[in-house]
């Protein structure tokens, strides 16, 4: 296993291990329940991210940017932060005007329609 493969592991777990206590922390009602969901949103944003540019693939990349901008308006949300709209807005529109019409393309250029030989 590769050093990198093995840091995007520990740092992948150590992500949802904070997503899983900052809600046990919600329900508890502790005061580092936002906090702890902030950091594990942003730092599987950022394993999600490494993990697309280690693959190297743009389709990847787009789609973790966009991840990434949903994930961090829903921490931003949880601790109250502004600018909650506008992360959300430019991670769904990248998301849609971007990333799924890629993805599209390249099902198509792979799927055999494209060329069917006549």
């Amino acid at each position: 296993m590769s050093s990198l493969k093995k840091l995007l592991f520990v740092f992948g777990t150590l992500s949802l291990m904070l997503l899983s206590l900052s809600y046990l922390a919600f329900v508890l009602e502790w005061g580092s329940a936002g906090l702890l969901r902030v950091f594990g949103f942003i730092l599987m944003a950022l394993v999600l991210i490494a993990g697309a540019l280690k693959q190297k693939s743009f389709i990847m990349y787009t789609g973790s940017i966009a991840l990434l901008f949903v994930l961090l308006s829903f921490g931003f949300r949880a601790v109250g932060f502004p600018g909650v709209e506008v992360l959300l807005t430019a991670g769904i529109m990248i998301f849609t005007f971007v990333f799924l019409p890629m993805v599209g393309w390249w099902m198509y250029k792979h799927s055999g329609i494209a060329d069917p030989g006549i």
